[in-house]
């Protein structure tokens, strides 16, 4: 973790906010792609179950219910002795049987497995044996002779229709098993989404949490830590210790550039005691000068001194002014170089400064991306949302059907009460259309079974669809937070892209400042050289002084010499 985050610091500054901004933009890759692959498999899901699925338990249903309708069609016919009431039941079974066959033909196209067409291919064999021998059964009916109608219809045709409903049911518990299987495949694709979509917002989070801290916080120590040795170095302490330097990014070229201005200063400081140093050997040498001068004056005649004198001050004034406009000269170009070298860094720490603000600028830019990338995905979950309601209208409406049937059934349960209750008024004859009526009723209190099946079933398919419309609703939720977050690291950025700024300023400032004192030493410069014209005129004169008393000097040598050889 350690050599990770010693790694990071190394970088400069535009690479982490870029490698920042990619790993983001990567993770929103990934739940970006998690959404669609999941919206995808729901799609999937929700085509197979509207085009196959439903249509299989709707035809199904309702051909269950058609063959209802065909066999109390037939009952009631052997219940019925007026004329009328038996052609208006053999219209309706003509229509009914109708209705049973388009059924068939309507849900053949559907079938999907071989035990799917096993039982619908017995369901047909045995209609078609239930129709063959229902003309018999209408034919005795129409005779008046219900009682051999009813025992026809209990010994032949009852098997068959029990042989083809129990087909049909058999078929119908397979539709419903297969919507059971998309309703739980439904429920894991959410399930499955919602937890890997959830993870990737988490870790993106986190991970832009970090990062951002961690460049704040690098940039943030990094400028403190070059700020304070820049102060102290301005109020001319030089023996301050600039950190960073050597590091491969902005931080490390600053701390160059300010090492470099250290290390200026600190050679104008060796310059300056170098010339303290000359100036104090001169004075020295002027001294030991002035100590034989007089110790020859002492020994010079009176009338030697008072020229000689005059000769030798007006020479050493002459000297001096020399000596002091050199070395002032000498002076203002050490200085002027120092200064020139000066303005050099100053400018290097303004260029830095303005790579930072660019830099800073840049990943305001990608940070503004990186909050329209989360604004797509929110926009795409809300998408996945629309689609999972638009599939429960759907679970409503096959549920307001199967109330339909429901309604059917429980009239018919009502009439076969009815029945009940006049059969036992006719008494023993009305034993069969007691059976019928029995019968009726058990047909009646299958179809409620099977309605309450369908609705158990859609209610699971709405609880699904529900769940589904939750998560999807929730990875909106955290997709837009993580938008929010980005806004803030935005922010942030501008705020530190204006702190870069103002310190770019401020060196501007001290460029200009380095300029004006390079300007006075050049003016400093210029009055020494004036200074040196005027100690060349008074040397000339001085000379000419000492010609005129060369003679005299001549003379005291001799003197000196006769002194000497004495």
């Amino acid at each position: 973790m350690r050599s990770a985050t010693a790694w990071f610091s190394r970088l400069s500054i535009g690479r982490r906010l870029i490698l920042t901004l990619g790993l983001v933009i990567g993770c929103l890759l990934m739940i970006d792609t998690a959404s669609f692959h999941a919206l995808t498999s729901m799609a999937g899901n929700e085509r197979e179950f509207g085009s196959s699925i439903l249509p299989r338990i709707r035809h199904a249903g309702k051909l269950r219910g058609d063959v209802i309708d065909v066999r109390v069609s037939v009952l009631n016919h052997i219940l019925y002795s007026e004329a009328e009431r038996m052609r208006k039941e053999e219209e309706a079974l003509s229509s009914k049987s109708v209705l049973v066959n388009e059924g068939m033909r309507a849900y053949e196209p559907l079938i999907e497995s071989d035990r799917e067409r096993e039982l619908f291919d017995a369901f047909r064999r045995e209609w078609q044996g239930y129709l063959g021998a229902i003309p018999a059964i209408l034919e005795e009916s129409r005779a008046g002779r219900k009682d051999l109608a009813m025992r026809e219809n209990l010994k032949t045709v009852r098997p068959r229709i029990k042989a083809a409903a129990d087909a049909l049911d058999a078929i119908v518990a397979l539709d419903n098993a297969a919507g059971d299987s998309a309703v739980r495949h439904g429920q894991d694709t959410a399930s499955e989404a919602y937890a890997l979509m959830l993870a990737l917002s988490v870790a993106s989070l986190t991970l832009a949490v970090f990062l951002s801290v961690a460049i704040v916080r690098s940039i943030g120590a990094g400028m403190r830590a070059v700020l304070e040795p820049m102060r102290r170095l301005a109020a001319g302490d030089f023996s301050v210790t600039i950190p960073h330097q050597g590091e491969a990014n902005e931080i490390g070229q600053i701390a160059g550039a300010v090492q470099v201005f250290k290390e200026g200063g600190l050679e104008a400081q060796r310059l300056a005691a170098l010339q303290a140093e000359a100036d104090a050997a001169k004075m020295r040498r002027a001294e030991l000068l002035d100590r034989i001068t007089r110790g020859f004056e002492a020994q010079a005649g009176s009338l030697t001194q008072d020229l000689t004198a005059a000769a030798s001050e007006m020479e050493m004034t002459a000297t001096s002014m020399t000596d002091i406009a050199e070395r002032a000269s000498r002076q203002a170009v050490t200085v002027a170089a120092a200064a020139t070298q000066t303005a050099g860094n100053v400018q290097q720490v303004a260029v830095a400064t303005e790579e930072l603000a660019t830099s800073v600028q840049e990943i305001n830019g990608q940070v503004t991306k990186s909050a329209e990338i989360a604004a797509t995905a929110v926009a795409r979950a809300q998408q996945a949302d629309g689609i999972i309601r638009d599939l429960a209208a759907s679970a409503d409406q096959i549920g307001t059907a199967a109330n339909l049937i429901s309604g059917i059934a429980a009239q018919t349960n009502l009439l076969a009460l009815n029945a009940t209750i006049e059969a036992a008024r006719a008494g023993d004859a009305g034993r069969g259309f007691a059976v019928v009526a029995a019968e009726v009723k058990q047909l009646a209190d299958q179809t409620a079974r099977a309605t309450q099946e369908i609705t158990e079933r859609i209610g699971a398919i709405q609880s699904a669809t529900t769940g589904a419309v939750d998560a999807m609703q929730g990875v909106g939720r955290t997709i837009h937070d993580m938008s929010g977050i980005t806004t803030h690291v935005a922010a942030a950025m501008e705020q530190q892209g204006a702190a870069t700024q103002e310190i770019a300023r401020n060196i501007q400032a001290a460029a200009c400042g380095t300029e004006q004192v390079t300007g006075h030493i050049d003016a400093v410069r210029q009055g020494a050289g004036e200074t040196g014209s005027a100690a060349t005129q008074v040397l000339d004169t001085a000379r000419i002084l000492a010609a005129r008393s060369d003679h005299l000097s001549q003379t005291v040598q001799t003197f000196l010499a006769e002194v000497r050889a004495a």
